[in-house]
């Protein structure tokens, strides 16, 4: 957490190289542009794909906290990086109904993969899927300080509409 004023970050690091001081890393700005193609692969329309081809940006700032100070005694940016992105998804729904789907996603060497299986529809068009994503190490190069080794989480989603 923390906010604009790099107070009181959620999480710290401690700085081996220096002596009695933290530091945090706080992320202002991301943006995405892609296109999308869309494809059938069959007249019932039960599987359907879509491929997500584009750029994304983000920034990643470090602050240090020296001592016990709760405010950012001094700011730096990091990094600033463009990536490819490309998302590949999948969608199988037999009679136009959506019984699940997977999603694959490369950005910044990492891969993250998404699938879900519906519940419950109810009608009025509510809808409960679970899902669960998995979060690769990062291809081709060493995880970052603020970045998680190979993730995973489960969820129950609510759904209404479309």
């Amino acid at each position: 957490m923390g906010g604009r004023g790099f107070s009181d970050p959620y999480i710290t690091f401690t700085d081996k190289n220096v002596p009695n001081q933290r530091h945090a890393y706080f992320s202002f700005k991301q943006a995405e542009a892609t296109m999308s193609f869309y494809w059938n692969t069959n007249d019932k329309l039960s599987s359907r794909f879509r491929v997500d081809v584009g750029v994304g940006y983000y920034d990643m700032l470090k602050a240090y906290y020296p001592g016990t100070r709760t405010t950012a005694a001094k700011t730096e940016v990091i990094e600033n990086k463009i990536s490819p992105v490309v998302t590949l998804h999948y969608t199988f729904a037999p009679d136009q109904n959506d019984i699940f789907g997977v999603k694959v996603r490369v950005f910044d060497a990492v891969v993250k993969a998404e699938g879900w299986l519906k519940l419950l529809e109810l009608d009025g068009g509510h809808t409960f899927r679970f899902s669960g994503t998995v979060f690769s190490d990062p291809l081709g190069r060493t995880i970052r300080e603020w970045e998680n080794p190979m993730s995973v989480f489960f969820q129950i989603r609510y759904r209404y509409g479309f």
